[in-house]
């Protein structure tokens, strides 16, 4: 016995196979349609047990029209009984109007003994079965029981055809959506959860922007091929580190890569996977540049920004192509912030930090005055995080020497990806890593160069003005070409 028939004959009054103590199902909706009113009584009189414990619901209509607009309305109806012969619409009529409906329900027609004519054209529009008056009521209720069965087992196929139709809708949805843009994890708890991540709501998450420094200029001077394939191979490393703490990539913007953490899945350390991914990823820059120089690419260094805020996120697109994203203030701060960083640096917001907790490990606190804010905001140099994540980033190698004496070289400011004219300036002093100019330019701390020093050509970012000599910057190298050392360009 099926749970559709073991709880319909409980419903019935029938004795299951399972435990006589186990819940049933809803009670068998029942419509009865006589315009003689004594049949009401009739039903009520023969199935007052069944109604009297709830294991069924009856409802009777003398006028066939209003027992036809009560099934238009309601189709948790299960079955329908209905005379043939009633004066202000047939009962063929009836059965007629109800098929066109397409419900579930199955109707059992009602009759004298003997019109086989009426019984023939009933059973041929689609009636379940027949009784003849007058009634046998242990025959009817047989009747209503597996019309009711059969009624229930219907439903529960259609159901379980509706779940799946809408699964693979929500699965089609989540991989156009997502697609490439969150791990496997990720993609499986949203094909098992409610389909929440579809609307919008202010959510607080966060933030982490990347980019590479100085790929503008070193893409002109690289073959296409080059640049791409190590773009690429970045691309891929990043991926790989952002998936691993449940990042989302909202945008890959050339050279760039916006992510937040804490969407669509919540993370309420949010902070700290995104910190230890922005570790992570500067980590694997090493090992990454030392594959690109045996495959003779450039090699390259990330700047990386991280905040954490409220944002919207949300679903937005049209039908032809939609994207899950985050958008508001805190994702704008975040691009300002990594704007300022330069290769290999890590730059956090205050509300990182605290959110970070004491894990994190920063070294030194800059206040910076960003693009389109009236007020300062308060970054830190990320050095470490702490607890199980045992991460550090290594110091800088070596420190600058000066440069007895001081030698002429050329700069040249990049902004919006375009080179400017170039200017003569002092170089001071110089590392492996940076070097430090004199310059009557009015440079800022995040500023983009290019050094040009001879036949030598590499980009760097200003880190710093000098704290003594105003006109002297600091700046550290954003690029180099095939190798850490530099590489000779013709003039």
């Amino acid at each position: 016995m099926t749970d559709t028939q073991s709880s319909v004959g409980l419903a019935l009054g029938v004795q299951a196979d399972e435990d006589p103590g186990a819940s049933h199902t809803d009670p068998i909706e029942l419509l009865v349609v006589d315009d003689e009113k004594d049949v009401e009584v009739l039903f009520r009189l023969r199935f007052r047990k069944e109604l009297r414990d709830h294991q069924l619901n009856l409802r009777f209509e003398c006028d066939p029209r209003a027992a036809l607009a009560l099934i238009q309305q309601d189709e948790d109806i299960d079955v329908l009984v209905t005379d043939l012969n009633m004066p202000d619409m047939h009962g063929l009529e009836l059965i007629e109007q109800v098929s066109r409906l397409r419900h579930s329900l199955k109707i059992i027609v009602l009759t004298a003994y003997g019109d086989l004519a009426n019984i023939r054209a009933a059973m041929m529009q689609g009636a379940f079965d027949f009784q003849v008056k007058p009634l046998e009521v242990e025959d009817l209720r047989a009747t209503i029981k597996r019309a009711a069965e059969l009624v229930r087992t219907l439903r529960a196929g259609r159901e379980a055809a509706r779940k799946a139709q809408e699964l693979d809708r929500h699965s089609r949805f989540v991989e156009e959506v997502f697609g490439r843009y969150v791990s496997a994890d990720v993609r499986t708890h949203l094909l098992s959860s409610p389909e929440g991540f579809r609307k919008s709501e202010r959510r607080v998450l966060t933030a982490m922007s990347a980019d590479v420094r100085g790929f503008t200029a070193l893409a002109d001077l690289v073959t296409p091929e080059q640049a791409l394939a190590a773009l690429n191979g970045y691309l891929e490393t990043a991926s790989d580190v952002i998936f691993r703490h449940n990042g989302t990539i909202n945008e890959i913007m050339g050279d760039g890569l916006l992510v937040f953490f804490g969407a669509p899945v919540p993370d309420e350390r949010s902070a700290e996977h995104a910190v230890a991914a922005a570790i992570e990823l500067q980590l694997a820059m090493s090992e990454l540049n030392a594959a690109s120089r045996s495959r003779g690419l450039p090699e390259l260094t990330i700047g990386v920004g991280v905040h954490t805020g409220e944002a919207l996120v949300g679903t937005i697109g049209s039908r032809h192509r939609q994207k899950y994203t985050a958008i508001g203030r805190s994702i704008n701060l975040v691009s300002r912030i990594e704007a300022q960083t330069y290769g290999g640096q890590i730059l956090v917001s205050e509300a990182t930090r605290q959110a970070a907790g004491d894990k994190l490990r920063t070294s030194a606190r800059l206040e910076l005055q960003l693009k389109g804010l009236a007020q300062p905001v308060s970054v830190y140099e990320v050095t470490g995080l702490g607890g199980a994540y045992g991460l550090r980033l290594p110091p800088p190698a070596d420190e600058l020497a000066d440069l007895v004496p001081a030698r002429t070289v050329r700069i040249a400011l990049i902004s919006n990806a375009r080179v400017g004219e170039e200017q003569e300036v002092e170089l001071l002093a110089t590392s492996a890593s940076a070097f430090r100019i004199r310059s009557a330019a009015n440079l800022s701390p995040g500023d983009e160069i290019r050094l040009r020093d001879g036949g030598t050509e590499r980009t760097a970012k200003i880190s710093y003005a000098h704290e003594s000599h105003s006109p002297e910057y600091v700046a550290v190298y954003t690029s180099v070409l095939r190798s850490a050392d530099r590489v000779r360009l013709p003039d």
